[in-house]
Parts: structure tokens; sequence; C-alpha cells
């Protein structure tokens, strides 16, 4: 295996970032089963935890590589901080984000403890004005990791914006990760690059990085539970040891599974497409017995882990309230909430139909009210009228991008043309890809609404996996079809950093904004007394996070309705006063 001391340390600058945010997040739940409220503490702490753990994992031949670690945790603290610096400057301008994201943020670090209370109590005890049954609803039930993690990181900041940072912290993490796995045992430095950044910054990442929305955050934890899987399997890659492998499999399985109740699906799927190819590895060299206790056991212990401890709050709650621990999302009394998000005519299509007409439809946000029905289009034609939808960070259909359903076709068929010549070069891998192939199907099919792009970014790794088999193939042929395959998979890369750029466009108009609410915030604190309290309005009633931005400046207020008279704006013009 290749011993590249960059490639080492760009491996734990992975490994720290993403013991943190796992560290954090098991560090607030434990704090919160012990009724200790929300502070700075809990980064302090799950600080200190996590580069203890880093360095007794990483023990082995400190004394000779010393130098390297220390780099790696600097390198690390530093880009955490500068990350939470630069996401402060932005704005969730969504509406999820300001409906019940926020909310349930601001709530958890001003010290909310969803393991003994429900949300709306707390609220009508401390913020009268922001209660609201249905939004409390979702807060109580749904999965709670992205929140404690970004509450916490509130807690030091005083900002409520610097949670999001979540994603840049997930995308460098799993960038780092797969980058130093592939250098290492199946690409060249370049190539492997490409691989990594591109799976990062994907469609659904590029349309919600700015945002409280979590789908492209599942999806990175999606990737990173496969590439762990696929290093326990990998007995060459020796870098670390076997019982880090597993640490950093449990740590995303557990962080996947409380993102989103379809993070169960997802991580149990893969996982268990890699548990039976063990089992039946050992199978074949007679080990079963013994494998099968040790394989079954550690997966029990992530699953108890991350469902009754970390996940308490929401499964563990939603079955004894409930008797039913996806509540309210499916069984007795669950509420529909993608019907009326639906195109009419989805309501008559089957499963591959609605998801064959969002991969090959005009990107657009077709909704049940709009009565209209998703148009087909000729692949890599983009229209203007597409650009416009890509603003939104939940794009019903196409929202993967106006130029994917062309790039869908080329890498399906690089798929198809080379597994033979690939399976022949490296039969391990091959297998490795066609466990990872199998569970995007068995994820698509099982998933009603595969159709929106948001709710599967597993079907991304189909133009990702296409991509590396091509470098792979490169990497094994003669100097001229080398060079042909390189070009080649450059110029898919080349379309798959356009397909991400009309997204990131509107990112750049977020940036633009959020100068803009800056100004105006600085104009309204120049014009008002410092303890004048300020009549305001919210222009959409479903947007209480917005107050704890007033909150973390120290804006007094009170929150009556809307009137004509308001006329001055604030917040991209969802504050009247």
């Amino acid at each position: 295996m290749k011993d590249n001391k960059f490639v080492n340390i760009i491996f734990d600058i992975g490994i720290l970032i993403l013991s943190f945010i796992v560290i954090d997040i098991m560090v607030t739940t434990l704090f919160q089963f012990i009724n200790i409220p929300m502070s700075i503490a809990n980064v302090i702490v799950s600080s200190i935890i996590t580069i203890a753990v880093y360095l007794f994992l990483r023990r082995k031949n400190i004394k000779k590589d010393y130098i390297y670690r220390c780099i790696s945790i600097v390198v690390a603290i530093i880009l955490v901080i500068i990350s939470t610096y630069l996401i402060s400057y932005t704005y969730d301008l969504t509406a999820d984000g300001n409906y019940y994201h926020k909310v349930a943020i601001g709530i958890l670090n001003e010290g909310w403890n969803p393991t003994r209370q429900s949300s709306l109590d707390y609220i009508k005890d401390n913020n009268p004005e922001m209660a609201d049954e249905k939004m409390c609803l979702w807060i109580d039930h749904y999965p709670k990791a992205t929140w404690n993690f970004a509450a916490s990181i509130y807690s030091i900041t005083g900002d409520i914006e610097s949670g999001k940072v979540i994603v840049f912290l997930t995308m460098i993490s799993v960038a780092c990760l797969v980058f130093a796995y592939l250098s290492k045992r199946h690409l060249k430095i370049w190539q492997s690059a490409i691989v990594s950044i591109l799976l990062v910054v994907n469609p659904i990442i590029c349309a919600q990085m700015f945002s409280y929305y979590v789908d492209g955050i599942m999806g990175l934890y999606i990737y990173a539970i496969i590439l762990f899987l696929i290093m326990i399997t990998d007995k060459k890659f020796d870098y670390i040891g076997d019982t880090e492998k597993w640490l950093l499999l449990a740590s995303s399985i557990i962080i996947c599974m409380n993102i989103k109740f379809t993070g169960l699906l997802f991580s149990g799927i893969f996982s268990i497409l890699f548990y039976l190819s063990w089992l039946y590895k050992s199978w074949k060299n007679n080990e079963f017995k013994k494998n099968i206790i040790k394989l079954t056991s550690r997966f029990a212990i992530i699953v108890v882990i991350g469902v009754v401890i970390v996940g308490f709050s929401s499964y563990v709650k939603n079955t004894i309230d409930h008797k039913n621990p996806l509540y309210p999302l499916f069984g007795e009394g669950k509420v529909d909430i993608i019907t009326i998000m639906q195109p009419v005519s989805f309501g008559s299509k089957n499963r591959a139909e609605k998801l064959f007409e969002s991969i090959f439809s005009k990107s657009e946000n077709v909704l049940y009210s709009t009565g209209e029905d998703p148009e087909l289009k000729v692949p890599f034609t983009v229209s203007e009228e597409e650009k416009q939808g890509l603003g939104i960070p939940d794009l019903r259909i196409g929202g993967y991008g106006v130029l994917f359903s062309g790039i869908f076709i080329i890498s399906i068929a690089i798929l198809i043309f080379s597994i033979i010549p690939f399976y022949k070069i490296n039969k391990k891998i091959g297998t490795y890809i066609l466990l990872i192939l199998l569970g995007v199907i068995l994820t698509t099919v099982m998933l009603d609404e595969a159709w929106w792009a948001r709710y599967s970014p597993q079907l991304y790794l189909i133009p990702i996996i296409s991509l590396f088999v091509l470098f792979v193939i490169a990497n094994n042929c003669s100097k001229f079809t080398k060079l042909t395959l390189n070009v080649f998979a450059i110029f898919v890369s080349v379309i798959l950093v356009i397909n991400c750029l009309y997204f990131i466009k509107w990112r750049i108009n977020d940036l633009n904004i959020a100068r803009g609410i800056n100004k105006n915030f600085y104009y309204f604190t120049e014009e008002k007394e410092e303890e004048e309290v300020v009549n305001i309005a919210l222009t959409s009633k479903e947007a209480y996070g917005i107050l704890f931005y007033l909150k973390d400046r120290n804006i007094k207020y009170n929150l009556v309705p809307l009137n004509n008279s308001m006329e001055k704006q604030l917040y991209n013009f969802s504050i009247r006063y």
C-alpha cells in the first residue's frame, strides 16, 4: 500500500472531523439524558474527547509520526473554525429552514431537553409567540442529530446560522477520506481528487449547502458508510486497523439513521448487503460460526446505540407515545406530506414511471397545486425556464440538474460496456461495485418517493462509479488507450461540474442577498434607540426561525400581525416593521 505522508494527513483530517461531529452529537445526547443544558461545554468536551480518542487509536509509531499527528489536529481545528466563521455569513432563506429547523435548533440552544419535554410545552413557556402545534409535530418526532450538532455550535458562536457548518464539515471529511483511500488503493492522486470532489460537490448538496435541509448531508453519510464497508472488506488497506474501521462505520451509521427516518433504510440496506457477502466468504473459508456471531453482535451494538440511545428522543419516544418509531410519517395516524408535493399525474403512476419522468424531464417545481405535468426533454438541452428553478432547495422534477438525464445515459452505458473488462482487471473491486449498485437499486425501488431527487442522493453514485471505472481501466491499459479513457473521464467530469455550476450560480446569488441583509440590519440598528422595542411582523407565519436571528443581535421586538402601515423590510423581505 502506498505510504504518502500528505495522503496520510488528509486521511487523518477526515477522521478527526467526522469523529468530532459524531462525538459532539453523542455528548449532547448524554447531557440531555442527565439534564445538563446546552452550553459551550458541549463543544469543548467533544473536542477534547475527539483529540484524545484520535491520539489513542493512532498511538502506534506516534513518536516517529508525532509531527504528522500534530499537523492533522491543527489543520482539522483550523478547518472547523474557518468553516464556522464563513458559514455564519450566509442565511438560510428556505421555508423549512425558517419554519421548524431553526426553531428546533434555537430552543435546544436555549435549554429545551427533548428527552424530558415536548417542544410545544417548552415554546409555550419560553417563546409563546412561536407556539405552533403543526410545527412542533415535526420538531418532537423527527430525528435530531443535525439539530443537536447545530445547537452546540450555536451555543459557542451565538449565531443561529453557524450551525449549518455541519454541511461543510461533512463535505470536507468525506472528501478527505474518499481521496485518501482511493489514492492508497486504486487511483492516482489527481484521479482520486476528481472523484472525491465530484462526490461531495453534488447537485443535492449544491442546492442545499446554505440551508438546514438535511438530504444532502444524509447522502454524504451514505457515501461514508459505503466507503467504510469497503475498507472493512479490503484487508489490504491497513493504514488503520479493523477497530478503527468499525468505529468509523459505526459513527456514520449512527449519524445517518438520526438525520432522517430514511437513514434507517439506506444505512440498513448497504450494511446488510456487505454483511451477507462477508458471511458468504466466511462460509467458503469454514469460518461461518465464528464470524456470524462477531459481525451480528457488532451491527446489533451499532443499531442499539443509534436507535435506542442517540435516537431516544425520536425513535424510542415515538414508540412509547404512538406505538410507532417512525411516527408521524408511517403507520396509524400518519401525516401525508407527499401527495400535495407531487404532480397530479404521479398519483396514478408506479415508482418506475415517476422516477423515469423525473430524471428525463425539464427541471421544474411541478406541484399538485399547479395542475401541471412533468415535460420530457431531449438530454443535454437546457432552457432558461429550467435554470430559474434550480434556486429551489427541494426541486421536485429534474432535481439532479439540467444535464443529469444525459449524464445518466452516459454513465449507464459506461457501466454496461466496462463491466467485463473491469472484472478481468480486478474481481474484488468489481464485487464492491456490484454490491453498491445493487444497494442503489434496492434503496431506489423500496422508496416510493425516489423520483424526488433530494430523497434519493444514492442515485448520484451511478455517474461517480462510472467515472471511477473509467479511471481504473485507464490505469491498466496501453498508453494510447490510457490517454483516451482519461480524456473521456475528464470530459464526463467537466459535464458533472457544469451541471453543478447551474446550482452554484444560485448560491452565489444567496451570498449577494446575505450582503444585502447585513447592510439592512446595520442601518436598522443605527436608526433605532438601543433599548427600543420594535413592532415587527413576519410576511410568512411559518418563519419563526427568523426571530432567533433578532435575539442573537439583542434586538427587542413585539411580534404583531402584518398590517399595511408596515412599509420597511428586513431579512430579504421576510420581516416588516
